[in-house]
């Protein structure tokens, strides 16, 4: 099971790094079709649309908290037109390790113990 998983994720990572080379030949040919008035014509087009997006990001930064904070006041969930503010009680956690220990002494507590399902996620090796 292993060497197989081992195949399917170094096929995983050939098949990343085709779509690189890829969007590089892609950037390349159209690198190359560029003159040079139009790639500074687009450099400012890009360096105006940064300095604009900052400032929206910023707005949209500071409504997003001040509405999250609002609705937790509020302590209700509010729909828009087109966006929700949902509010969700507060999670209540346990420290696993110290009942654990405690389950030892005392085993009828782990009727209470519930164990969700396993997941998996795909990282960069380092």
């Amino acid at each position: 099971m292993t060497k197989k998983i081992e195949e399917q994720l170094n096929e995983l990572a050939e098949e990343r790094a085709k779509l690189q080379v890829l969007e590089l030949r892609e950037q390349e040919e159209i690198s190359a079709i560029l003159t040079p008035e139009l790639r500074t014509q687009i450099e400012a087009v890009k360096a105006h649309y940064v300095s604009v997006s900052a400032d929206t990001q910023t707005a949209v930064d500071g409504l997003e908290a001040a509405i999250k904070l609002a609705v937790i006041a509020h302590g209700k969930t509010v729909k828009g037109n087109f966006l929700m503010a949902t509010w969700n009680k507060a999670r209540e956690t346990w420290d696993s390790s110290g009942l654990a220990g405690y389950a030892v002494a005392h085993p009828e507590i782990n009727a209470f113990r519930k164990t969700g399902k396993p997941s998996s996620t795909i990282r960069t090796v380092k």
